[in-house]
């Protein structure tokens, strides 16, 4: 859950649910940034292309949040 966070607390959050969750072998990871005016979902999926445990990454389905939502495909 990133909502309400500026973009670098939002990342330094997001490293260790990354982490966190590879260290875990979840295969999956639901990110939460909402809609606001982008910037934050822009970073999250920027973020997320670059880190060297995820595999992939795609918006959420309608019934998991949509746009305000980015899942991420971990390498487990």
């Amino acid at each position: 859950m990133l909502i309400g966070l500026r973009v670098d607390a939002a990342l330094t959050e997001l490293e260790s649910a990354v982490d966190d969750a590879l260290l875990a072998g979840k295969g999956a990871l639901r990110v939460v940034h909402g809609y606001g005016t982008g910037r934050l979902g822009a970073a999250v999926k920027e973020f997320l292309s670059e880190h060297p445990g995820v595999a992939s990454y795609r918006p959420g389905d309608a019934n998991e949040g949509g746009a305000a939502v980015t899942i991420a495909k971990l390498d487990t």
